[in-house]
């Protein structure tokens, strides 16, 4: 039978044992990297954090009506300078600018809305690119979008095309496409001379040959040429005349830029990448559209 520990040895062996126990808690077990702790030392219970969670969003479409942003439109200006046109559509934020430019083109067409392809939408002088959406130039409602009606292709005539698919005659289709020639007769003196078959001189009839395809190609395709057209102060003088002649028009800088981005892509041929750099450096103006 055990016996109790009298009260006058109690406080030593109380000191005895945490003497002992301070100097257990001061040794560290090491554990092998493949260790596994025996079943009955594992906790019955996995340990729960109590960690606040945010509430799923809601997929229903009443809250989706009462944010409004499915139904959302705005009203915008398309405005263009040259030609002068200016026509207003509406518009949702969600939407891709190519498809509000076909948007503008089906609803204006009879008004002389260009096509699709032949639109560049431009805001405070940046470009807007077709794959983006609206909502993300951050447009306000009853916004003002310049338009820089680009030159298109226009595609084949119904007529031409039939014509030229229903014709089977040869002769006639190679008629149609050989200028007309005219022959004369030669003088009564001329035919004293020489013989009739050689003196017979064709006269070219100028009404049906085709237009030169590019004038003035030897002084276009000169080094003379090319130097003075990628000279950076030749463009830096055009963008300070232009902005002379949009003095005091609304949308001056955009519409300036509008201008002398048209003169550039009209002598891009002649203009190497690289002085293309040279120049916008020069001028101040960021690349529009790829030009």
């Amino acid at each position: 039978m055990e016996s109790l520990i009298p009260e006058s040895r109690l406080a030593e062996e109380l000191a005895a044992f945490k003497a002992t126990a301070g100097l257990l808690a001061t040794q560290k077990i090491r554990f092998s990297s493949n260790y596994v702790p025996p079943l009955q030392d594992r906790h019955r219970k996995p340990t729960l954090v109590n960690v606040p969670v945010c509430e799923p969003p809601s997929t229903s479409s009443e809250d989706q009506d009462e944010s409004g942003a499915s139904d959302e439109q705005i009203q915008l200006t398309i405005k263009s300078s040259k030609p002068p046109l200016t026509f207003t559509i509406s518009a949702s934020p969600t939407s891709t600018i190519l498809s509000l430019k076909q948007q503008l083109a089906d609803s204006h067409s009879s008004k002389g809305a260009p096509a699709a392809e032949g639109q560049r939408w431009i805001l405070k002088g940046k470009s807007m690119g077709d794959q983006k959406l609206l909502k993300e130039f951050s447009v306000q409602d009853g916004a003002v979008i310049n338009l820089m009606v680009t030159k298109t292709v226009p595609p084949p005539s119904s007529s031409s095309a039939t014509t030229t698919t229903t014709n089977d005659d040869p002769e006639e289709a190679t008629a149609q496409a050989v200028p007309s020639l005219t022959l004369s007769e030669p003088s009564a003196s001329e035919s004293s001379s020489s013989q009739t078959t050689a003196t017979m001189k064709p006269t070219i009839s100028l009404d049906n040959l085709p237009p030169p395809s590019h004038t003035n190609a030897s002084v276009h395709s000169s080094a003379a040429y090319r130097d003075r057209i990628q000279d950076p102060d030749l463009w830096e003088e055009v963008r300070s005349l232009l902005e002379k002649r949009f003095e005091g028009v609304e949308n001056k800088d955009a519409e300036s830029q509008q201008a002398w981005e048209a003169m550039l892509a009209g002598c891009q041929e002649w203009i190497d990448p690289g002085k293309k750099a040279l120049i916008r450096e020069k001028v101040g103006y960021s690349a529009m559209g790829g030009y």
